[in-house]
């Protein structure tokens, strides 16, 4: 593979932390909306993103390209 060349890892990574990012910013803006119907569309955007966010989460996960953190007593969640 070319050494300047992003590998399909990489991209997925960029884009899950993109997605993240993305997500944040309508859950703010849901947050601060005026009106109900300014926030159920900014509710519904966010749900959307979520949604990608998720699916593209799980397809990393099942490449082996995320790794959860290890759990147990004192270690968090």
């Amino acid at each position: 593979m070319d050494q300047n060349r992003l590998s399909d890892r990489d991209i997925a990574a960029d884009l899950l932390s993109d997605l993240k990012e993305l997500a944040l910013g309508y859950h703010m803006a849901t947050v601060e909306a005026s009106n109900q119907s300014v926030r159920e569309t900014f509710k519904n955007s966010h749900d959307d993103w979520m949604n990608e966010q998720r699916g593209l989460w799980q397809t990393m996960y099942s490449k082996g390209w995320y790794q959860l953190p290890q759990t147990g007593p004192g270690k968090g969640m």
